[in-house]
């Protein structure tokens, strides 16, 4: 079980449509991971979510598939529509989404995912192999002051914490639209859009 919160505050007019996304995950306990993801577009949109990951079922790069899960929220219905860019800071996902693209069907290593329905990242896998030319994936290093990733960092460990802590939905919509509102009102914000 997963929960998504998503939202739109005002944003100022950018050049062009850019995405963030990040995940966050904890030290497995209780053979399950805890994960968080989140992004932020320039148009004012967010998402902020949670979901638990049994061992067994998420692999060995647990923080490369809650990235995954932050670009599947953030595109799935974007990208059908019309060309998405997207800013990830995992290297390991942004091979995955350019490789998919490009034909490969590889997921992470030892990702299972859900055994009630198609699991996630196999649907991103699909989703992005069906638009090859439509999606821009490109990395930004972390934690390095970018502030879009920034912002989306801070999304994706607000999602953990919304699980770890039980944190009531109110508040996490609240927290998630100051930080939207906050990160996108710089004016630094406009300038990463514009390059």
């Amino acid at each position: 079980m997963s929960r998504i919160l998503t939202g739109t505050v005002r944003a100022p007019t950018t050049a062009r449509l850019l995405i963030a996304t990040d995940g966050s995950a904890d030290g497995c306990r209780r053979r399950e991971y805890r994960t968080g993801f989140g992004w932020l577009a320039t148009d004012g949109t967010w998402g902020v979510g949670w979901c638990p990951q049994p061992a067994r079922l998420a692999g060995r790069d647990v923080a490369t598939v809650a990235e995954l899960r932050a670009v599947y929220h953030a595109i799935a219905e974007r990208l059908p529509t019309g060309p998405v860019t997207v800013l990830v800071d995992s290297r390991c996902a942004l091979d995955y989404l350019t490789g998919w693209a490009a034909g490969d069907r590889r997921i992470p290593r030892g990702y299972l995912g859900s055994q009630q329905h198609t699991p996630m990242v196999t649907r991103l896998a699909e989703l992005v192999a069906a638009h090859p030319g439509r999606l821009d994936a490109r990395w930004v290093r972390g934690h390095s002051g970018h502030l879009l990733n920034e912002c989306a960092d801070s999304l994706a460990r607000l999602g953990r914490r919304w699980l770890v802590e039980r944190l009531p939905v109110d508040e996490v919509r609240h927290r998630a639209d100051f930080l939207v509102a906050g990160f996108l009102a710089d004016r630094r914000a406009r300038e990463v859009s514009a390059a």
